[in-house]
């Protein structure tokens, strides 16, 4: 793969749209709406390759057998530190503390270009408000504590606690971005 930043890519798609190879793991996926997102806002199609798990689209990756791949963190970190993986940009609102020397699309003009992978404790609908109070008090003390931080940081997650109507609102506001996004794309989900 011939860019070395994300303007070189940006250049590389634009030049061959609808040529340029990006992994996908299962339709609908994030890597495989992210990588939309990516196509959308330049303006040029890629050709989305399917997987169905993550560990055939990074060896395809690897072999140069496809051109890019939008994954999450945890997935590639150990690949980027041994020198295997190149990343070209972070697609978070600010740069990641495990790669701060990856800037950020917005850093490097595509300032709508955010896809932040995340995850969250839910619990089944009814649960009595104080259980889901004393879990949010526990995942939240776990989280806080320095050498659990650490681990999480360790592993590619930026570990971030919080109240569950900030989760409900989050899910909220993905879901009508994705929803757009799958429809605005024309693809259905599996």
């Amino acid at each position: 793969m011939p860019a070395g930043s994300l303007g070189e890519f940006v250049a590389f798609v634009r030049q061959q749209p609808g040529e340029v190879t990006v992994a996908a793991v299962n339709r609908g996926n994030s890597v495989h709406l992210a990588a939309q997102m990516f196509a959308t806002l330049v303006g040029a199609p890629v050709r989305h390759v399917f997987y169905s798990a993550g560990p055939a689209a990074l060896a395809d990756l690897l072999g140069a057998r496809i051109h890019a791949m939008f994954p999450g963190l945890p997935a590639v970190l150990g690949l980027i530190r041994a020198g295997k993986l190149r990343p070209l940009a972070a697609l978070s609102r600010e740069r990641l503390p495990q790669l701060p020397e990856v800037p950020t699309a917005a850093e490097q003009g595509l300032p709508d270009l955010v896809f932040e992978t995340w995850f969250g404790l839910l619990a089944p609908k009814g649960t009595p408000q104080p259980i889901i109070a004393r879990l949010n008090q526990e995942i939240n003390a776990s989280l806080d504590d320095p050498a659990s931080a650490a681990r999480w940081l360790e592993s590619g997650i930026l570990p971030a606690g919080g109240m569950p109507q900030a989760l409900a609102d989050l899910i909220r506001r993905e879901r009508a971005v994705h929803a757009e996004l799958v429809r605005d794309a024309g693809f259905g989900l599996d």
